[in-house]
């Protein structure tokens, strides 16, 4: 009987373990959704002021890496990708990094700008 007992007892954590990386990964997911809204966002203020066409849909995270911010609490980084126009013709491809929820840098050729 004690072994039923203890058998119960790992599948009860089993089910939990399983519910928790279900919620950590819902989480993560919601995260990323708003890091790449604030990507999105970022790449379509940048175009607009330097007078190009952003490409709706194009938005694209390239990398994810881990590293400190300034105050020194780990972060993601994120490396996103995103095309643009300058005529309407031709395709360029322009780059964002986040630092966790924050803009670092926005790359489009010939006109870079970085924020902090």
């Amino acid at each position: 009987m004690a072994q039923a007992g203890r058998g119960d007892i790992l599948h009860g954590m089993s089910e939990i373990l399983m519910l928790l990386g279900v919620i950590v990964g819902a989480l993560y997911w919601l995260n990323s959704m708003r890091c790449k809204e604030i990507a999105s966002n970022a790449a379509k203020r940048e175009c607009l002021r330097a007078g190009l066409q952003f490409l709706d849909q194009t938005v694209h995270q390239q990398r994810l890496s881990m590293s400190r911010d300034p105050e020194g609490t780990w972060r993601l980084w994120r490396d996103y990708r995103f095309d643009y126009s300058p005529d309407g013709l031709e395709r360029e491809r322009g780059r964002i990094l986040l630092l966790g929820h924050r803009v670092i840098a926005v790359n489009i050729q010939a006109v870079n700008t970085i924020v902090h």
